[in-house]
């Protein structure tokens, strides 16, 4: 009798929506072991088929980095090793090399050179004032060029 009977006529003639609209979901869901389930379920799968771009995107990341204590965080890092690990003779190849080492030997040495021209210059002068004052001083002048001419 049972073979006679068209269940697949049957389940077509179902109301379903009446029938789930009578399910206790809550009842339901308390019965069910989400822990089981989700152990069940491979998230590095899951994972890997995510795009988490927009996700990011969306992230308002100031307010995050603002309550950061970065000397915390710092007080964590061994800062030899980070050194051990940097290669800084390539870091000051490549400071070395935008720097124009060049102009600055070049700037500095005209400025030395500059300063010493005007050093001697002056002390050539204070040194010929001195002579100009002995000699007036043998030839009993009194220091005006106009008046000692007149002497002469």
């Amino acid at each position: 009798m049972l073979a006679s009977v068209d269940l697949q006529a049957l389940v077509a003639r179902l109301d379903l929506n009446r029938i789930l609209a009578t399910v206790d979901l809550d009842a339901l869901l308390d019965r069910i072991d989400l822990d089981a389930v989700l152990a069940r379920v491979d998230l590095n799968r899951l994972i890997v088929g995510l795009d988490l771009n927009p996700a990011v995107q969306s992230l308002e990341l100031e307010p995050v980095i603002t309550r950061i204590d970065l000397n915390k965080v710092l007080t964590g890092v061994d800062i030899d090793a980070v050194l051990a690990r940097t290669d800084l003779v390539g870091v000051a190849t490549v400071v070395v090399d935008g720097i124009d080492l060049n102009a600055i030997v070049r700037d500095a040495s005209s400025t030395v050179t500059t300063e010493m021209i005007t050093d001697v210059r002056s002390g050539s002068e204070r040194a010929d004032d001195r002579v100009e004052q002995f000699v007036n001083r043998l030839l009993r002048r009194d220091g005006d060029p106009d008046r000692d001419r007149d002497r002469t």
